[in-house]
């Protein structure tokens, strides 16, 4: 999300490419919040800030992973 906590209007995801496993999307440096919704119809949302003026990250990415047997999937942000 690029807005303020809660707002829901900023939405962004940049470009999504599949690998083994699952899925990596790119994220705006610029995007101040990292957002996970899970449950039917967006019933529940984790907000995590980026703080992107302090990042020194070149790019970050969502890397979106099966985990068969466990919970439905793994779900990170990574920078660097």
């Amino acid at each position: 999300m690029g807005g303020e906590f809660n707002d829901t209007f900023g939405e962004m995801t940049g470009g999504s490419r599949k690998v083994k496993g699952g899925m990596d999307t790119a994220v705006p440096t610029f995007a101040k919040w990292f957002v996970c919704w899970y449950g039917g119809g967006r019933a529940v949302a984790w907000w995590q800030e980026l703080r992107p003026e302090l990042t020194k990250a070149g790019n970050c990415k969502i890397q979106l992973r099966d985990k068969p047997g466990r919970d439905p999937m793994d779900v990170r942000l990574v920078c660097k």
